[in-house]
């Protein structure tokens, strides 16, 4: 290989702008771990070619770095070091192997979808980075221009600059696994794989810096271009990243990306479209609101009313403002907003995208883990939606929302989650099944008192076993919180499911069937692996596999203020819709305090507490009781646990006569009590 002389100056200077918005758009980076002799490799790097990179031109940045394994590739002789740097500090030990945004999605490249592009392209950054670049044919010319639009973490902060040769083909494949036509190759970094410490210049004003480098005889130099990025080492989030191709024209999300709304109460969100070049540029402007229908939506621009598609005329150096006004209604929701904007000069570039989500009367939240199927064939595990939320709605959850794990991840960390204290979480068989992100976030949640359901297929493999994905954080959730231990993977044979007959809680649930939904290998062989575990001392196993109670299939437990609930399977592999909707039931009554586990024992043989009729009730509801010598007091709560009722009932009564005509419609949670104790609950529901 030839040796490259590597010349780099960095001019730092101050330059004022006129520019006072808050944030800057958001490039999205992928950087790509892959090799010409991986088998993977070559049946998923064509999807996320033809996919993801095909059709977000001017959205995103790709970097493919070629690794040393698992066989032969000349794109990795060319520069080996680098590319183990960057192995090095992702902790890469397999290809193919996707990374965005450096600590947002990570898995493989089948795996990235349209929709988590969207999602990370469409929040903003306090770093714009723009390059420009210039050659006399023998070396290259980089300029850059760091402007500083918010407020900037600088601990471990670093800018990093790479060249990349956007096509490299080859006649006959350079490896053993066929693939021959091989994008945006990693060549060098132009200055280290470390790069190098940088300090951003105060709001409204501009760092520029400039490296030069020599072209090499072996790159095709029509097609060698720089990215240019920065990262906080710490986290290793991607601040932003900037080339000299993408567009001079921005639209940005100017404020909050994840709010937190009030019911009938109107809340404004600010957006800019920014055109940073020296021409006039025309768009199309598209706003979409998906939202329940109490819920209210519109568009404003520059202050004023607008229909929901606009064409404009944005003048050279110029912003436009926008508000996305929006007032929540009653429903319970996760509402998205959505703008979509079109470069009509340029039909070649995608469109960009900026999307906020209001979240507003939201106490319990099943969530979807939107990672990659196990088999790589579209599944997603909200394809199985079906098999959670009728139950949990037929339990009485009225006050429930639906959400990615990316999403409920990146709400949780912005704060505006804390009025959710439920979460019912879908793994599905996508991988990994819980994050090191979404562990840490899960045992945030525990340790704020809430509460947290999970179940899918692989779960405990993905985390525990030496070939899953495994995390520190996930293997902390899994045992501490979880209170599981992984035994194996399970197999076929574990297709019956048995209850703990004294377990108070799910007791009454009757034995059910597994069946395999997930399809076949190519030699015929079901993907059907519920994973077998044992609980820890703090853990209490509910069910087990066939006859055998040491192969357990279910596990709960309670410690300081949280409670969890785990099974070795997903929902969806209970044949039984019944079944499925009994086991979501009892987990979110048991979550609500509607049935308990250490007064449930109670309820049953000391204060017998029936079910209110009529149930629904309108005016009047009659609460049944179990005649008693002691005093005992009657609460009715609403879902989010306010205190709306309150009864005295005398020793011997057998009934409560609750007025109910003041109550407004909805569900509705009553508690018999004792000295402060819990001798049982039950729901009711208003309506008229």
């Amino acid at each position: 290989m030839k040796i490259l002389f590597l010349y780099l100056v960095i001019a730092l200077s101050f330059i004022y702008t006129c520019d006072v918005q808050a944030q800057a758009r958001r490039i999205v980076l992928f950087e790509h771990f892959t090799n010409a002799s991986c088998g993977p490799c070559a049946s998923q790097n064509p999807l996320f070619k033809n996919g993801i990179l095909a059709n977000n031109s001017g959205n995103m940045l790709h970097i493919s770095y070629h690794t040393v394994w698992p066989g032969r590739d000349p794109m990795n002789e060319y520069n080996r070091e680098d590319v183990a740097a960057r192995v090095s500090y992702y902790g890469v030990t397999g290809v193919p192997s996707m990374i965005m945004q450096g600590n947002g999605y990570r898995g493989g490249p089948a795996g990235v979808t349209q929709d988590i592009l969207d999602r990370s392209s469409g929040e903003s950054s306090p770093l714009r980075i723009q390059v420009r670049e210039s050659s006399n044919g023998i070396s290259r010319r980089v300029d850059v221009d760091v402007t500083t639009l918010g407020q900037v973490a600088t601990a471990g902060l670093r800018i990093r600059a790479a060249v990349i040769e956007s096509e490299i083909s080859y006649a006959s494949a350079p490896g053993s696994n066929g693939e021959t036509f091989f994008p945006n190759v990693f060549r060098r970094f132009l200055n280290t794989p470390s790069g190098e410490a940088f300090a951003p210049a105060p709001r409204g004003e501009t760092i520029s810096l400039f490296f030069d480098y020599e072209l090499d005889a072996v790159w095709d130099t029509s097609k060698v271009y720089a990215i240019v990025f920065l990262q906080l080492d710490g986290s290793k989030e991607i601040v932003n990243a900037g080339a000299a191709s993408l567009p001079r024209i921005e639209l940005v999300n100017d404020g909050e990306s994840f709010a937190k709304g009030t019911p009938a109460t109107l809340s404004s969100f600010p957006f800019l479209i920014v055109n940073l070049g020296d021409t006039d540029i025309p768009v199309r402007l598209n706003f979409n609101a998906t939202q329940k229908a109490d819920w209210t939506a519109g568009m404003y621009i520059d202050g004023n009313p607008s229909d929901d598609e606009v064409e404009l005329e944005i003048a050279a150096h110029s912003s436009v403002p926008i508000s996305i006004d929006v007032t929540p209604g009653a429903s319970a929701a996760i509402s998205e907003y959505s703008l979509r904007m079109e470069v009509m000069s340029d039909p070649d570039l995608t469109p960009q995208h900026a999307i906020l989500n209001v979240i507003s009367n939201v106490t319990d939240l099943l969530v979807h883990n939107d990672n990659t199927w196990g088999n790589n064939d579209g599944t997603t595990s909200s394809d199985f939606e079906a098999a959670y939320l009728p139950g949990l709605s037929a339990a009485g959850a009225t006050s429930i929302a639906v959400t990615s794990a990316s999403l409920y991840e990146r709400g949780f960390r912005l704060g505006k989650l804390i009025d959710v204290k439920h979460v019912f979480y879908n793994a599905g068989w996508a991988f990994p099944a819980i994050t090191a992100e979404l562990a840490t976030v899960f045992m945030g949640l525990l340790n704020e008192g809430g509460n947290l359901f999970v179940a899918g297929q692989d779960v405990g493999w993905s985390i525990m076993d030496p070939a899953g994905q495994g995390s520190s954080a996930a293997r902390a959730l899994y045992r501490n919180y979880l209170f599981a231990n992984y035994t194996n993977d399970g197999s076929t044979a574990n297709s019956n499911v048995s209850i703990v007959g004294s377990d108070p809680l799910f007791r009454k649930l009757p034995s059910f069937t597994l069946h395999n939904v997930y399809g076949n290998d190519a030699q015929g062989n079901p993907f059907f692996f519920p994973d077998e575990l044992r609980p820890t001392p703090e853990g209490v196993s509910i069910a087990y596999y066939n006859t055998n109670p040491s192969a357990s299939a279910a596990i709960r437990g309670s410690k300081n203020d949280f409670k969890s609930v785990y099974f070795g399977f997903g929902m969806e592999q209970v044949v039984e819709a019944s079944v499925r909707d009994e086991i979501m039931g009892l987990a979110w009554k048991w979550f609500h305090d509607i049935i308990s586990s250490v007064e449930f024992d109670a309820a049953v043989s000391v204060a017998f507490l029936g079910g209110s009729y009529p149930n629904p009730a309108s005016d009047i509801a009659v609460i049944p009781l179990g005649a008693s010598m002691h005093a005992r007091v009657l609460h009715m709560y609403d879902i989010t646990g306010r205190l709306m009722m309150s009864y005295d009932v005398a020793p011997q009564a057998t009934d409560v006569r609750i007025n109910t005509a003041a109550l407004r419609p909805g569900m509705y949670i009553y508690r018999l009590l004792r000295d402060g104790r819990i001798l049982g609950s039950d729901v009711l529901q208003i309506v008229r």
